[in-house]
């Protein structure tokens, strides 16, 4: 699953609104042309380097988890600059720029920047009040915080959203590594034994071929019956590594029912499972969901798999009032079920309807050799 995308790295540019304050200064009052040109090129060259700041190098993530950020130290010192080169031309309209301090501070690892920027603007704005016991001064402060703390939080959000990153990729490389040792695995357990018997019976043949012909020709029967197994074992391995699998039917049923607008209530045990006990419980659970959404007035549909000594057990029943009905639905679903050795009914569960389905955990192939024939080997 893929992490939802990031947009809190465009929560900076939110402050880019405070420049309206020293714009709007500039242009209310009759300047000559080249203080206009002083002040609009402070601004631009601002504006430049803010988005430079906070824009720059976050796919880094060496300098995304260093304690300090050195593009946004500069900003804040830039900040302070621009404040002060502004002063003669705005006064304390230019206190915009203090603001900015903090959000440059704000906007990395450490808090301690963030301090020393908010310190700074309460101290300016008791220096503004001694002089201009305006109540609007105590407003540099309170944007000061406010920014310096909305772009810390940013902050912390793009370091998680890189980190969510790197752990999903993580895990995905995990789950490949996985993947292939249980294909090794099951393809060890599926072939390994069943070759053995393959080579014993072949020699054991080889053997009997002069001193008992009819005993040879029965063995190399076996042989082709048991190669024969092996491949079609094999083959329906390999679908069962294409599909989807009992976990993934489980999610699809849920969106089912929930478009359907019917409660699912699951009880599901994590089980390892044989490929075939799997699929065709996967089929069996797509069928019988099936049935619920489109045969069934049913509000709420039960759902339980579950391991009962050395079987699996699944169950879908729901509360509707009809009655089911063997059809082609069911009678696939015996058949698949039939095919394992297992036990398929029609259950009533305090007054709900359903299925339920027994097949062994772990199937049995009696493809071994006897006492008998293994002392005819060397």
């Amino acid at each position: 699953m893929t992490y939802r995308r990031n947009w809190t790295r465009w929560y900076p540019l939110i402050w880019l609104v405070f420049l309206g304050l020293p714009i709007s200064a500039l242009l209310q009052t009759q300047r000559s042309p080249l203080e206009y040109v002083y002040g609009f090129s402070l601004i631009a060259a601002f504006v430049g380097f803010f988005l430079w700041s906070f824009f720059w190098n976050h796919n880094d993530e060496h300098k995304l988890e260093a304690a300090y950020r050195i593009p946004s130290l500069i900003g804040m010192v830039f900040s302070y600059v621009v404040f002060g080169l502004m002063w003669k031309l705005l006064n304390g309209d230019g206190s915009a720029f203090v603001v900015y301090a903090g959000s440059f501070a704000g906007f990395q690892k450490s808090n301690r920047p963030l301090i020393v920027s908010v310190v700074i603007s309460f101290a300016l704005a008791v220096a503004f009040a001694f002089f201009d016991a305006n109540w609007f001064v105590w407003t540099i402060p309170i944007s000061t915080v406010i920014a310096a703390l909305g772009n810390h939080s940013a902050y912390l959000q793009i370091q998680t959203f890189r980190r969510l990153q790197n752990s999903q990729a993580q895990v995905a490389s995990i789950a490949k590594v996985a993947e292939r040792e249980r294909i090794a695995r099951d393809l060890h357990d599926l072939l390994g034994h069943t070759l053995s018997v393959i080579v014993l019976k072949s020699e054991l043949a080889s053997k009997l071929a002069e001193k008992n012909p009819a005993k040879a020709i029965a063995e190399i029967r076996d042989v082709e019956r048991i190669s024969r197994e092996a491949l079609s074992e094999v083959r329906s391995a390999v679908r069962g590594y294409r599909s989807s699998g009992l976990e993934a039917e489980l999610a699809s049923i849920s969106l089912a029912l929930e478009a359907a607008q019917i409660k699912l209530v699951p009880f599901v045990m994590p089980l390892e499972l044989e490929w075939a006990t799997e699929q065709t419980l996967a089929f069996i659970l797509r069928e019988a969901i099936t049935n619920v959404v489109r045969h069934s007035n049913a509000r709420t549909c039960f759902v339980s798999l579950e391991q009962c000594g050395q079987f699996v057990l699944l169950e879908v029943y729901d509360d509707a009032q009809l009655e089911l009905k063997p059809g082609n639905g069911i009678a696939g679903m015996r058949e698949r079920v039939a095919a394992l050795a297992g036990k398929f009914s029609l259950v009533t569960v305090i007054g709900k309807r359903g299925i339920s389905v027994k097949l062994a955990l772990h199937s049995s192939t009696d493809s071994s050799l006897n006492p008998a024939q293994l002392e005819v080997l060397p």
